[in-house]
């Protein structure tokens, strides 16, 4: 009962705290200043007019608490180095879901630079990285991996270009519970291009580049509708079958797939919201949903097919960060995941990135 008490208690002092000032309070308060003046002034003599105050100016009654972006007008450059740990989940079941592989290339990690000019254009490119030397139970991953971020007022553009040549299988033991190590697919290659656009409803109460180059900065907590389009093309190819062979029976017509290549294009909807723990730290969340066409053009070695379905995707951002005058820092995460689909094998591709970020401003 005494926590609860305390609790209503804690939700009461927030209530309070936030109320903002009505008409009657500022209709008081003026009063009250001009009583206050009126009994301080001297008796007005019979031919002494009485002036009216000055009108109080109308941005002065306005709620400052309404300001929720600065847009740091001062400054015109800034500059990020980034530290990044792509990944990349590549999941095909069957048709009843009872049985799954899991690919996943050998990387170790990238870096990358983000450049953003005031008002033209902010972007973050993450780029080719060093190679993993876990190559004795991991296998050796050749790869390329491509992010680029371009965010504006109203809305951000987001491309990514990745290329893996070298596999392994990261539930080894599900697929084969006698296999003493990672099972390797060295011979797997796969080309993932992603371009997606998002719009932000209400770009005066949540800010994208607050979130994403840190060149303004959201003063108050906020959120916003998101819509959008997204487009992507994955492709698989393995002349010796993309289902190792101790699980392939399951996989029915399409067990003997050596190659698929699936397309989509989706419309997007979601929610973005940031927390201003302070005036200039603060953290950021940001999941989309979507829905639309996808097509496979898939093969084994005797026959090709191909087929048109209903494509969905779910993508999430976390953005957790210090956005001072002179140092910005802080961490960001965010997870993608495509499901497209042949005859009997669901393939759900699922690239990450996690990356630490330090920058400065111009």
């Amino acid at each position: 009962m005494k926590s609860k008490l305390l609790l209503i208690s804690f939700f009461l002092v927030i209530v309070i705290y936030h109320k903002p000032v009505n008409a009657e309070n500022r209709t008081g308060n003026v009063n009250a200043k001009k009583t206050k003046t009126e009994a301080s002034a001297p008796p007005a003599d019979s031919d002494r007019k009485i002036e009216a105050p000055p009108a109080e100016p109308e941005s002065s009654k306005s709620d400052l608490s309404a300001e929720r972006i600065d847009p740091l007008s001062k400054y015109f450059l800034t500059g990020q180095f980034v530290i990044g740990t792509p990944g990349f989940s590549l999941e095909l079941e069957n048709q009843n879901q009872t049985k799954k592989v899991s690919y996943a290339p050998n990387l170790k990690g990238t870096v990358g630079i983000g450049i953003s000019f005031k008002d033209l254009i902010g972007a973050t490119a993450s780029l080719h990285g060093s190679p993993s030397a876990d190559s004795y139970t991991k296998g050796s991953t050749d790869y390329d991996d491509f992010h680029f971020v371009f965010d504006f007022k109203n809305f951000f553009i987001e491309a990514q270009y990745q290329r893996y040549n070298g596999l392994y299988v990261s539930n080894s033991t599900e697929v084969d519970p006698t296999a003493a190590g990672n099972i390797l697919a060295p011979n797997i290659s796969m080309q993932n291009i992603l371009l997606e656009f998002t719009y932000v409803f209400r770009p005066q109460k949540f800010s994208i580049q607050a979130a994403i180059s840190r060149t303004e900065r959201q003063i108050h907590s906020g959120g916003s509708w998101l819509i959008g389009a997204k487009a992507t093309q994955t492709t698989l190819e393995n002349a010796t079958g993309l289902i190792p062979t101790q699980i392939r029976s399951y996989y029915g017509a399409d067990q003997d797939l050596t190659k698929d290549r699936s397309r989509t294009l989706m419309l997007t909807g979601g929610y973005a919201y940031t927390i201003s723990f302070s005036e200039k730290f603060f953290s950021t969340l940001l999941g989309v949903v979507g829905y639309g066409w996808g097509d496979s053009s898939f093969a084994s070695a005797t026959s090709t097919s191909s087929l048109t379905y209903g494509a969905s995707t779910v993508g999430l951002k976390f953005v957790l960060a210090y956005n001072g005058d002179s140092l910005i820092a802080g961490i960001s995460s965010e997870n993608d995941s495509t499901l497209s689909l042949t005859n009997t094998v669901r393939i759900n591709s699922n690239p990450t990135l996690s990356q630490l970020f330090v920058g400065t401003r111009y």
